[in-house]
């Protein structure tokens, strides 16, 4: 039995497994009583965000996506499949909004894995290597020229003051 998602006002038939990769619509499913549609909000998730980039995502996964759990400098290493990374990797961190846009639907569905995806493209353009912190400065500093000088004290504060996206990668 499909599930019917009502997204910027149209009703789309999904694949029922949608409710076991998102909290959210798992919770509707299970407080429903008949064969409503359960309306996304048209500001977080569009079509374009849903039919591009989620579905064609967990179709790919079988539902079954694995999760990324470790920071690497390069793509083919940090994206489970090739798939994965060609889906992502356009999606700039630094032009337009589409990535901001995708992670809040990632953060508003309940869908962990794809969150991850998305953050792990943000992490792959402002790589940090624990283990030579000086060296990944330098790399960010002739990255991004027109941006102030960065200091080890200025990744510190940034640590401390957004700890869930440091901790989201090893």
């Amino acid at each position: 039995m499909s599930i019917k998602l009502k997204i910027e006002g149209e009703i789309f038939e999904v694949d029922p497994r949608y409710a076991e990769v998102s909290g959210l619509i798992e919770v509707l499913v299970k407080q429903s009583a008949g064969e409503e549609a359960f309306e996304l909000s048209s500001q977080i998730v569009t079509k374009e965000i849903f039919f591009q980039y989620i579905k064609k995502y967990y179709e790919f996964n079988s539902f079954k996506p694995q999760e990324i759990t470790e920071a690497s400098k390069d793509p083919s290493k940090l994206f489970w499949n090739e798939h994965d990374r060609d889906l992502i990797m356009p999606v700039s961190p630094l032009e337009g909004t589409l990535l901001q846009r995708l992670v809040q639907a990632a953060t508003y569905l309940q869908m962990r894995a794809f969150k991850k995806l998305c953050l792990a493209r943000i992490m792959l353009e402002f790589y940090f290597d624990r283990s030579d912190p000086q060296r990944s400065l330098e790399d960010l500093k002739k990255k991004f020229k027109d941006v102030p000088a960065l200091t080890l004290q200025d990744v510190e504060s940034y640590k401390e003051k957004y700890p869930q996206l440091v901790n989201e990668f090893k």
